[in-house]
């Protein structure tokens, strides 16, 4: 018997065929048409839900994001949450604003929609917990891919500053819980009351807007986050990104960069998230 030609939409024989279709043949074939470029996208690490992951290149929970025309990063979706392993050797979700103990042995786990990232984080630990998940901190070119996107934009939303749209510009927590006299001591500034109250800690997927082209949310405010950039000179480890209160002061949403602090320094407004080599 004779085999039944297969239409291709760019081969001559499947245009003269696209011409005479009836226009719900035509509507069937360009559903069908963006369906597959949908399935191709989500394949490329384009697209895709809050809670998956950015491809077959990256670990679920991380998104494939371009640095350069030469280099790719997975980047955590979420800011991080962390477990740390307790004398059973069961691993267990730590308290979001409790400081980790000195020897704990934690991990980061990029958290669910809803739930709570790790605040009070030093950069020690940040990098220890990510590495302990098979990961590492992201370096400030990462972190800048990630939050501008490949248009190079100012805020990961765009390039002009939306109020409400990243959680950012409230109210100290330092000054609401002490007191126009609070002194920003280390005791003050590692208060676990901190980020329990109203307008600071934000939960994942709490801010919708504030989401790069990429898919990851809240690389502008939030939390400021640990990255793997140092200065051996001052001995100083930075974070990016701004947090809850402030996202403008050492540069406007993306580019923002504190470089003021010992990577073992931790306080309420400190976070991470986790970078991996697809």
């Amino acid at each position: 018997g004779t085999q039944a030609q297969q239409w291709c939409p760019d081969s001559d024989t499947g245009m003269e065929f696209f011409s005479r279709a009836s226009s719900g043949v035509r509507a069937t074939l360009l559903l069908l048409l963006l369906l597959w470029a949908a399935v191709a996208a989500r394949a490329a690490g384009v697209g895709g839900d809050a809670t998956g992951g950015g491809g077959p290149q990256c670990p679920a929970g991380m998104r494939l994001v371009e640095v350069n025309s030469t280099a790719s990063v997975c980047v955590d979706m979420f800011e991080a949450a962390i477990d740390v392993l307790d004398a059973g050797g069961q691993w267990r979700r730590h308290p979001f604003n409790i400081v980790l103990p000195p020897n704990a042995t934690a991990r980061a786990v990029v958290p669910q929609p809803g739930e709570l990232p790790h605040a009070y984080l030093s950069g020690v630990q940040a990098s220890a917990a990510c590495e302990a998940a098979g990961k590492r901190l992201c370096w400030h070119t990462e972190f800048l891919a990630a939050c501008r996107g490949p248009q190079l934009n100012t805020y990961p939303y765009g390039d002009t500053y939306q109020e409400g749209w990243c959680n950012t510009g409230h109210e100290n927590p330092v000054i609401t819980l002490f007191g126009p006299n609070a002194t920003f001591s280390e005791e003050e500034m590692n208060d676990p009351r901190l980020d329990t109250l109203p307008n600071t800690l934000a939960p994942a997927l709490n801010y919708t807007k504030c989401v790069s082209p990429w898919g990851l949310y809240d690389l502008s405010g939030n939390l400021d986050e640990w990255i793997a950039d140092f200065d051996p000179a001052t001995g100083h480890g930075q974070f990016a990104g701004g947090y809850f209160v402030d996202s403008m002061i050492n540069g406007d949403g993306c580019l923002y960069l504190t470089t003021a602090h010992v990577p073992t320094w931790h306080d309420y407004s400190l976070g991470t998230r986790c970078c991996a080599d697809p």
